[in-house]
């Protein structure tokens, strides 16, 4: 429903591009939508048609779309281009050969609930102070993989050189080690 609302409504923040082609009598025929964020700095990847498993030469009308889009956002200014595809897919090899790289995959993770929680007293929870803000930069440095860094990094003069971790510590919760460094937020 989204991608029709932003199809018929301007300036929506989100982009549909057609492809309608015909190449040495083979036809070429598929579509591409992403939606712009906020700061305009980077798109996500709404839809891809068609499906990879509709018919053999899916791929290749998806790297056209996508060939694409990567101009048109790049025209646009925009630094950052993102697609969610479900791990280890055909659509993830597809996005791996048109130069995509996964920056993440999504874990979910449950407590047992019949394992007791043990503290030792070392650690406590409490709320971000202003100083907390170096120790939590060091600890996204230190912790965040390269690939997360490099696509989270946008300053708001859109260079790519960003803020290395978050800079407001309202509402944040910061664990205080033994030592009284900042081992962890959240």
């Amino acid at each position: 429903r989204r991608a029709l609302r932003g199809y018929l409504a301007r300036g929506s923040g989100v982009f549909t591009y057609v492809l309608h082609a015909d190449d040495s009598g083979t036809p070429w025929r598929g579509f591409v939508q992403a939606e712009r964020d906020a700061a305009a700095s980077a798109w996500r990847v709404l839809c891809l048609a068609p499906a990879i498993h509709d018919f053999a030469q899916a791929p290749t009308v998806w790297y056209r779309l996508l060939l694409h889009l990567c101009i048109a956002a790049g025209e646009r200014h925009v630094l950052r281009l993102y697609a969610c595809v479900e791990q280890d897919c055909p659509e993830e090899q597809v996005l791996r050969q048109a130069s995509f790289c996964v920056y993440c995959h999504d874990s979910v993770w449950i407590l047992d609930s019949t394992l007791t929680r043990q503290c030792d007293g070392t650690a406590r929870v409490r709320a971000a102070r202003a100083q907390d803000t170096w120790d939590i930069k060091r600890l996204w440095a230190r912790l965040a993989p390269r690939q997360v860094r490099q696509a989270e990094e946008l300053s708001e003069n859109g260079s790519g050189r960003g803020q290395t971790a978050p800079t407001e510590v309202e509402g944040q919760l910061v664990l205080v080690g033994d030592r009284g460094d900042v081992v962890g937020w959240a």
